[in-house]
């Protein structure tokens, strides 16, 4: 059986000289894919993308649950901040006062926080430690029914508490009105 084209010719010896030069391009091209692709999904700057993106999801998770409470279920509102909250903010929590949990009591006001956007600013995975900063819109329904939404900047500290990032501190920041 002979190798001839269309025409009932053979190809000419340059022809199939580059051909098979092609083909070696392609599989150089793919080995080279091959090798770059296993190289950065075991690189360390990957691993430590991952660990930015968890721990922008687990902020963006906790600093809804911070700033979201229905008055009406306080003390299971009181656990969840908890939950999420590490060091002294958490020993804050615990500590709440008979009275500001009766101030709270007596608001009859919920609140609803949804984080518009974040980033994770600063990240030290040796120290487990990072500062997340983050937009959040708060809907505030009073007793009386009325509803208001506001917007505020928030600047989280995360800490890394038994293998789970939590807040350590959630401060509002003042947005330059100029």
């Amino acid at each position: 059986m002979r190798a001839d084209d269309e025409s009932g010719q053979r190809p000419s010896p340059w022809t199939v000289r580059a051909a098979a030069a092609v083909a070696a391009l392609g599989v150089a091209a793919l080995a080279a894919g091959g090798l770059w692709w296993r190289t950065t999904t075991t690189d360390s700057a990957l691993a430590y993308g991952r660990l930015r993106d968890t721990v922008t999801v687990q902020a963006r998770q906790d600093i809804v649950v911070l700033t979201s409470l229905d008055t009406a279920k306080l003390e299971p509102g009181l656990e969840a901040w908890q939950s999420v909250s590490t060091g002294v903010l958490h020993d804050q929590l615990a500590a709440m006062p008979d009275t500001q949990k009766k101030l709270l009591t007596d608001s009859r006001a919920t609140t609803t926080g949804k984080v518009i956007d974040a980033v994770v600013s600063e990240l030290d995975d040796h120290a487990g430690t990072g500062l997340v900063l983050a937009a959040v819109e708060l809907t505030v329904v009073a007793k009386d029914g009325t509803s208001s939404v506001k917007r505020n900047r928030y600047k989280a500290d995360v800490q890394l508490d038994g293998g789970r990032w939590k807040l350590a501190q959630l401060q509002q920041v003042a947005v330059n009105a100029s």
